[in-house]
């Protein structure tokens, strides 16, 4: 099976999509073969993206006005 390119999706469709594939490896009960564990390279490529964002984007300034 074929993961999706991450640069073809946004953060929130690429997180959604991970939680489906692992719900349904869960349910599988496939958590030792050779998709599993890509998935989880994929995952963490995700997971870089998402902390160099956090830490380049400025923090929202918050206003009592």
């Amino acid at each position: 099976m074929k993961l999706p390119d991450l640069k073809e999706m946004d953060d929130s469709e690429a997180i959604q999509w991970y939680k489906k594939e692992i719900a349904n490896l869960g349910r599988q009960l496939a958590f030792n073969t050779p998709y599993y564990r890509s998935l989880i390279i994929w995952k963490e490529q995700l997971d870089k993206r998402v902390e160099g964002k956090k830490q380049t984007s400025r923090p929202e300034q918050l206003s009592l006005f």
